[in-house]
C-alpha cells in the first residue's frame, strides 16, 4: 500500500522557522516543534492499514453500488478511529496547536510571517496527500464528487474537523471531571461525547459501535461524494468489467 507524502523532505525549512518562534509560546522545545512539522502529512500510516485492510476483506463486495456503499461506511467507521486515536497519542498536535494559536502574538511582522507560511506550507501538504488518497479510495468504491465540490473541500473540512474534536478533547481531559461543579459540566460533557461510542450501522450487523468522529466525518463524506450510478451500469452490462479484488489490489 502506497503512503501518503508527510513532508520530511521540508524539515529544514520548518527547523529555521521554529528559530523564530515567539517567547509566548513558552516551555515547549524546538525539537518538538521540529517533529511537529514534520506530522502533518495526511493520514498516519496505521490508519492507512486499517483502510488496506477492510478493502481487501471485503473486495468481493465492491461488485455491486450496495456493497461499495457498505464498505466505505466500514471503512470510515474502522480507519477515521485510528487516525483520530493516532491524533491523540501523536504529541506533536499539541505544539503545531500552540504555535497556530501565538502567531498573532509574535511582535516581529517578518517572523510573524515567516512562522505563517511554514503552517500554511504544512498545512498544504497535509491536504495534497490527503486528496490524493481521496481519489484513490473514490476509484475503488465508484464515488463522485457532488456538484460544485473539489477533493480539497473534503481534505480541508475533515482535517479541521479531527483537528477541532482534538482541540476540544485536549481541554477536556485537562479539565477537572465534578459532576457537581457547574462551571466544567459542560467541559465533561463534551469529554463524553467525543469519547462514547454511537449505534450505526455495521458491516455484517444491525448495529455497531461508531465513534464520534468516524460518525461525523462520514457525514462530511457523504455530503461531498455520491455513488456513481454509471459505474453500477457499466458492471452491470458487463463492459470493461474488472473484479473487486482486482480494483483493489490495482488502486494501490
Amino acid at each position: 500500500m502506497r503512503s501518503i507524502s508527510r513532508g520530511e523532505g521540508q524539515g529544514n525549512k520548518w527547523e529555521a522557522v521554529v528559530e523564530e518562534c515567539p517567547q509566548e509560546v513558552g516551555q515547549l522545545r524546538r525539537q518538538k516543534l521540529v517533529a511537529a512539522g514534520r506530522d502533518r502529512g495526511g493520514w498516519p500510516p496505521a490508519a492507512l492499514e486499517v483502510v488496506d485492510s477492510v478493502l481487501r476483506a471485503n473486495a468481493d463486495r465492491l461488485a455491486t453500488l450496495e456493497g461499495r456503499a457498505a464498505v466505505l461506511r466500514e471503512t470510515a467507521r474502522q480507519a477515521v478511529l485510528c487516525n483520530f486515536e493516532e491524533m491523540i497519542t501523536a504529541k506533536g498536535w499539541t505544539f503545531y496547536f500552540a504555535l497556530a494559536s501565538t502567531i498573532d502574538y509574535v511582535r516581529d511582522p517578518e517572523a510573524r510571517a515567516r512562522i505563517a507560511a511554514a503552517l500554511e506550507e504544512y498545512e498544504a501538504t497535509r491536504i495534497r496527500g490527503v486528496v490524493d488518497f481521496y481519489r484513490k479510495l473514490a476509484d475503488i468504491l465508484g464515488l463522485r464528487l457532488r456538484a460544485g465540490y473539489r477533493f480539497k473541500h473534503l481534505a480541508l473540512a475533515s482535517g479541521a474537523l479531527l483537528q477541532a474534536l482534538l482541540l476540544r478533547l485536549t481541554v477536556a481531559r485537562n479539565s477537572p471531571h465534578d459532576p457537581f461543579v457547574s462551571a466544567v459540566d459542560c467541559i465533561w460533557t463534551a469529554h463524553r461525547l467525543i469519547t462514547e461510542p454511537l449505534p450505526g450501522p455495521g458491516l455484517d450487523t444491525p448495529v455497531a459501535d461508531w465513534s464520534f468522529a468516524a460518525s461525523t466525518y462520514f457525514a462530511l463524506f457523504e455530503a461531498v461524494l455520491e455513488q456513481d450510478p454509471r459505474r453500477h451500469t457499466i458492471r452491470a452490462a458487463g463492459k470493461e468489467a474488472v473484479t473487486g479484488r482486482e480494483r483493489a489490489d490495482r488502486a494501490w
